[in-house]
């Protein structure tokens, strides 16, 4: 069973394979949203761009699934290459260590 380790709540959780990182959060009631984006956001279809984190530890191919074409229109290549990607949109399949609330530093 994968572990996620979300780094700012100091919190590691033990997840079922193939699950994405917001619905682990949502799950554990760790916040992803920050201000207008806690009610306005799309509720994890990759739209919106507002559930992004940055996988730290674990930002490879056989434990993260591949990055999807929506979150190429929320992020830039170099913020790709240093692990953000969208909760919503992140599958995990091995462990990971997860920094939430990077929004600010991708808009």
């Amino acid at each position: 069973m994968p572990a996620v380790k979300f780094i700012n709540e100091d919190k590691t959780v033990s997840v079922n394979a193939g699950i994405d990182v917001r619905a682990t959060a949502k799950k554990e009631k760790i916040q992803l949203y920050d201000g207008v984006y806690k009610v306005l956001n799309c509720r994890g279809f990759g739209l919106c761009g507002s559930c992004a984190v940055q996988i730290v530890e674990g930002n490879h191919p056989q434990i993260v699934s591949p990055v999807m074409r929506c979150e190429t229109k929320h992020l830039t290549r170099e913020q790709i290459n240093s692990g953000y990607r969208l909760a919503c949109q992140c599958h995990i399949h091995g462990n990971v260590s997860v920094q939430t609330h990077v929004l600010n530093s991708v808009r």
